[in-house]
């Protein structure tokens, strides 16, 4: 009964944005991970994060016991339209073994048009 908050099993957790959309929490917790697997990391003032501040982050969900094996970036963020820095949190997902997800709903299609200017 307390899976949606709790977990199960309750020892997982995943490093999202402080910032990330509420969809990724429900997420969460209909794959029965519960709410309190959340890890939210920093971000800027511009709500992208901030790869720098994610070893932080980590250790800080290790210390709780958790077994960390996704962290979640943004292409892009819903209020401001902004990208985390992907090819930085990559890296850091590729020193640590873990999954990489990156959240595209809101645009995540940009990077694959030709018309849009990113690279």
């Amino acid at each position: 009964p307390n899976a949606w908050d709790d977990g199960c099993p309750s020892n997982l957790a995943v490093i999202v944005p402080k910032t990330a959309h509420y969809s990724l929490a429900r997420a969460i917790s209909i794959a029965g991970l519960g709410q309190r697997a959340m890890y939210p990391a920093p971000v800027t003032k511009d709500e992208v994060l901030r790869p720098e501040c994610l070893e932080q982050t980590w250790q800080s969900a290790i210390e709780d016991g958790r077994d960390i094996f996704m962290v979640s970036a943004n292409a892009c963020a819903t209020s401001t339209g902004l990208y985390d820095p992907i090819d930085e949190v990559a890296d850091f997902c590729g020193s640590k073994n873990v999954w990489l997800h990156v959240d595209g709903a809101h645009g995540a299609s940009a990077l694959l048009s030709e018309k849009s200017g990113i690279s």
